[in-house]
């Protein structure tokens, strides 16, 4: 007896039956998905590639025709090598075109900042598809580039204080505007206004201030010997005449405070950090050159 799967066969009796072979085939549409999606990206890349050479082929072969004038259908090989060389020439010169540089420019977020602050730079390519091969920022003393070529995207952190102009240079090519860029330290104070009796001048005073009292008073010690002149009563006349005159001014009952190095006078000894004051009239104070504290008054 013969038998021959999945088909009938004769029997005993002259009858006829089948045999089924089973399972074990395999199912239709078993491919994966991501095995199609690559298959399809890579023929889409293929073909990409030949529509961007196909230029070659098609320029020799319409040299070709045009030689040799016994080519059968020579008229229309001559135009459809034509359309092609030139829609393969003009598709390989928008690919080229639109991924070169021709100009480049950033934006920065802001243009004061602080010490180990960072800024993400604002990338403006001409035109907008083109890449940028190679980012590099000016030498400085303030700022670090970080730059990631894969995103496109620059990071700019500070790192020393002070004021400079910085700039891009964007494909070894193309520069940017430079921007004067600042960074400060948060950690050191501002400077401090001081007052004249507050600076360096009068502190130096103030480390010796038996010294300072001396000058005054040994003024009109020098003047005694001068009472043997011919006119004394005139050298001391001269002092009242100033009295009344700074009386006439100022009140006489109303005191200030002062220092031997500053050049103001002030209504409360505390004010502006004053060392070593001294108590005085205003007109004393406004005889010896000294003007009302801003402060004070």
């Amino acid at each position: 007896m013969r038998v021959r799967l999945g088909k009938y066969f004769r029997g005993p009796g002259g009858t006829f039956a089948s045999i089924s072979t089973g399972g074990g085939g395999k199912k239709k549409g078993s491919t994966g998905v991501g095995t199609k999606v690559i298959i399809g990206l890579l023929i889409i890349g293929v073909a990409a590639i030949l529509i961007m050479l196909a230029w070659i082929p098609a320029i020799i072969y319409l040299i070709k025709c045009l030689i040799d004038k016994k080519t059968p259908n020579r008229k229309q090989k001559i135009i459809i090598s034509s359309v092609v060389a030139v829609a393969s020439l003009c598709f390989t010169v928008y690919c080229v075109v639109t991924g070169s540089l021709t100009g480049f420019d950033v934006e920065w977020p802001k243009t004061e900042f602080e010490i180990s602050e960072s800024a993400e730079i604002t990338l403006l390519p001409e035109p907008d598809t083109a890449n940028v091969s190679e980012l590099e920022l000016c030498e400085n003393n303030i700022a670090e580039l970080d730059w990631d070529q894969t995103y496109q995207t620059a990071t700019v952190t500070f790192t020393g204080a002070g004021s400079e102009e910085l700039y891009f240079i964007a494909n070894e090519e193309y520069q940017t505007a430079p921007v004067l860029i600042t960074v400060t330290d948060p950690e050191v104070p501002e400077d401090v206004e001081f007052d004249d009796e507050s600076s360096a001048p009068s502190d130096s005073y103030s480390e010796t201030p038996e010294e300072s009292y001396v000058e005054p008073e040994e003024q009109p010690a020098q003047d005694i010997p001068d009472e043997t002149s011919a006119n004394p009563p005139q050298a001391q006349e001269e002092p009242v005449a100033e009295q009344n005159q700074v009386q006439e001014s100022e009140p006489t009952g109303e005191m200030v405070w002062i220092t031997s190095g500053g050049e103001r006078y002030h209504r409360d000894s505390s004010c502006s950090n004053m060392k070593n004051p001294r108590e005085v009239t205003i007109g004393e104070a406004e005889a010896l050159g000294k003007t009302p504290c801003q402060k004070c008054y």
